[in-house]
């Protein structure tokens, strides 16, 4: 093997401590066994820039060795941005003079090779260095394994040192990243196998939190709830189990255990991502948007600039903020779009290659035409938009949520069939237990009663609308008529028979004022409404009869 041909004496180091007294122990003692290429950081951004200067020349540092302390002066997510740079290629190791059980969990949590806990001891100091330093040449092919990605060579490069496996590296480390590999490579039976074998002869949070992530990924939902109930019992402070039975809850679909398990997660963690993503997924079975976007707002600012970074969260935000947009009072309908907007191009600035947040982009554009009542050409670039980027459309669930609605609100029946039958001919599996097309119909009325709730406009106040617009009928009210109705367009669909109706009454209207300038104003808005808002041949041709007719009412008028 290629570790033979290396030497202790070879290996890069950085350390990384405040501690004057730290760092001339450990380069004291890095120096007795024969590593002397050691560079010294006190502060976290310079040790930042040394280490990406270094995976730019490829001149990688095999020892990092970080005082996990230097966090009591820093943000703890500046810290752990820090520790995510660091390849896997690279052997880490935390030290810390914190004992206590919340610290030494938050560093297990970072994934290093060792943690050292001060005041040390300068025999066990030395050997652990040692042990350390070694265990980075024997585990060379393995390490740049990791670094790639690759499964097939991460199981290779173990085989080989349990062959020749004379330092004796940790059959447990070697055990987790075996399972770790076959879950990443989605052979989740393998995984349950292997860590159920592992779990008969030794306990570990790692191994049974793979074994229950496995089972919900195999629709096994009561056996992983059972496993992570007892793996809560083991390990009452880790936030794995809570985060496995609501993700089992929620596909079972009970949505109020599902949040109830996030919740302790994120009672246990503040910063727990999977918890913040649990709370976003829970509450978006439900029609409260408001606490959907709150939830993602949380989430996005704890994974914005992190590795735990995704496009998806942008594309999912922008539109939960759409979604708000949709359901608001007219108002402020354009605030939302407008912070969807700047979610957006964070998205863009961050993930530059990524087609979806161009496309989210153009919907943008679309659903301002929409508010702005120009719906014409909303319905065009919304065609061009679908007919261009389908593919990419149905792959996101917001994106393809956002896009029914449009095409509902719009009117367009065939376009929405035609577009519900792609989604459901698609092999994407969006929701569990229920067809694409289905779940994206109840999401879109859900959005409907989301509205007329967000803005007072209850059910039972729609069918009151309609009625005190008979009653202004009746009393020859055609004005207040005509601004009952508009509000009545404004909180449901644009109808081209309502829009049409609506332009009558103005025209009527103006007949009963005599075609003073007020009546002849709000025509004129009407009919610019309608002219924005038609679209078919026959619906087109009433609104010219419609014009025609005013027309010549107000020749006769003024004769």
């Amino acid at each position: 093997m290629a570790y033979k041909e290396l030497k202790i004496s070879h290996l890069k180091t950085l350390i990384v401590d405040r501690s004057d007294f730290s760092l001339t122990n450990i380069r004291s003692i890095l120096h007795k066994i024969s590593i002397t290429d050691v560079k010294i950081e006190k502060k976290i951004d310079a040790a930042e820039t040394l280490i990406k200067k270094s995976i730019e020349d490829h001149y990688l540092y095999d020892l990092i060795i970080v005082d996990y302390d230097i966090s009591k002066f820093l943000t703890p997510k500046k810290v752990e941005k820090f520790l995510q740079i660091i390849s896997p290629r690279s052997c880490l190791v935390l030290t810390s003079a914190d004992h206590s059980k919340e610290n030494i969990i938050r560093m297990l949590e970072n994934e290093p090779d060792d943690i050292l806990l001060k005041p040390y001891r300068i025999d066990i100091l030395k050997n652990r260095l040692r042990n350390n330093a070694r265990n980075v040449i024997v585990t060379g092919d393995l390490r740049k394994a990791l670094e790639q990605r690759n499964s097939k060579e991460i199981l290779e490069a173990i085989h080989e040192i349990e062959r020749h496996n004379e330092y004796g590296i940790s059959s447990t480390w070697l055990n987790k990243l075996k399972i770790k590999a076959t879950y990443d490579d989605q052979l989740y039976e393998k995984t349950i196998t292997a860590a159920e074998h592992f779990l008969s002869y030794s306990e570990a949070e790692w191994a049974r939190n793979y074994l229950c992530r496995s089972l919900v990924k195999e629709s096994f939902y009561d056996k992983a709830i059972q496993e992570a109930k007892i793996g809560r019992r083991k390990y009452p402070m880790s936030t794995n189990f809570c985060v496995v039975m609501g993700q089992a809850f929620l596909m079972k679909g009970d949505i109020k255990q599902a949040e109830i398990q996030f919740r302790k997660a994120a009672a246990i963690n503040p910063d727990c991502i999977d918890a913040s993503l649990g709370l976003v997924e829970s509450i978006g079975q439900h029609d409260n948007v408001d606490k959907l976007v709150k939830r993602y707002e949380k989430l996005f600012n704890q994974v914005e600039g992190t590795i735990y970074d995704n496009v998806d969260y942008y594309i999912d935000y922008a539109n939960a903020l759409k979604e708000l947009s949709d359901v608001s009072v007219i108002g402020e309908q354009m605030t939302h779009l407008m912070l969807a907007d700047e979610i957006l191009k964070k998205g863009k600035a961050n993930f530059p290659n990524e087609s979806i947040v161009d496309i989210n982009i153009k919907l943008q554009e679309v659903a301002r035409d929409i508010i702005e009542c120009r719906t014409n050409n909303a319905l065009n670039m919304l065609n061009d938009i679908v007919d261009s980027h389908q593919e990419d459309i149905i792959s996101s669930v917001s994106t393809t949520a956002n896009v029914a609605f449009m095409y509902d609100v719009l009117c367009e029946k065939d376009r929405l069939d035609k577009f519900l039958t792609e989604l459901e001919l698609s092999e994407l599996q969006l929701f569990n237990g229920v067809s694409n097309a289905t779940r994206i119909k109840q999401l879109t009325l859900q959005r409907y009663a989301s509205r007329r709730k967000g803005t007072g406009l209850s059910g039972k106040d729609y069918a009151a609308l309609k009625e005190e617009i008979n009653n202004f009928l009746h009393q020859n009210d055609y004005d207040m008529a005509a601004v009952k109705l508009k509000e009545l367009l404004d909180y449901g669909k644009y109808v081209p028979s309502l829009i049409l109706f609506y332009l009558k009454l103005r025209v009527v209207g103006c007949i009963h004022k005599s075609f003073n300038r007020r009546s002849v104003a709000a025509y004129n808005d009407a009919l610019n409404f309608a002219r924005n808002n038609l679209r078919h041949e026959r619906d087109l041709h009433q609104l010219d009869m419609i014009v025609k007719s005013y027309k010549s009412d107000r020749v006769k008028a003024s004769a």
